[in-house]
């Protein structure tokens, strides 16, 4: 998978042609990276995500990316961890779906180089080691409908954790 790049950095700096956030079902201002990208994004975001609805965990919508580097941001709802059920879906599945539902609505907006964070971890609390085995599994499974694969991470303990993720399950094939 030559076209999926692991780096620690700022997200928001990166010039992709779609750039992933996580989102909160009225698509609004939320903690952490969600709250970093609507102040820069400035009130054209909030007045784009205004006219996007609610949504459930897992769904993802496209806006502009007024003021960024991206010409495009992809909102996905992304789950609180829970190690059980939660809504008739257990985290895992829900986060799945973010990531599926993520990428084909890339595909629809013909984005061929895209920046993901480490979704459901942060303020969500999903621990790092699952959630690269989810993310990695299903970029490997679609990596080649895009030019490139940006997982951009904010710190260093979550690069290592990703990074390790990929070479233990995906350099060896043991994807599951």
């Amino acid at each position: 998978m030559t076209n999926l790049k692991i780096i620690c950095g700022d997200i928001t700096e990166l010039a992709v042609d779609g750039l992933v956030l996580p989102a909160h079902k009225h698509y609004s201002r939320g903690q952490g990276l969600s709250a970093q990208i609507f102040d820069l994004a400035g009130p054209d975001l909030v007045s784009a995500c205004n006219d996007l609805g609610k949504s459930h965990t897992g769904d993802a919508r496209c806006t502009p990316a007024p003021n960024l580097k991206a010409q495009y941001l992809i909102h996905t709802v992304t789950p609180l961890w829970s190690s059980g059920d939660f809504g008739g879906a257990s985290s895992m599945e829900q986060l799945e779906c973010c990531y599926n539902n993520t990428l084909r609505l890339a595909r629809e907006q013909n984005i061929k180089r895209i920046a993901f964070p480490a979704l459901g971890a942060g303020s969500n609390k999903t621990p790092h080691s699952i959630a690269a085995h989810i993310g990695l599994n299903i970029l490997h499974e679609q990596h080649d409908h895009f030019d490139e694969i940006i997982i951009c991470l904010n710190s260093e303990f979550a690069r290592i954790a990703w990074t390790e993720c990929y070479d233990v399950h995906i350099e060896h094939n043991q994807v599951a």
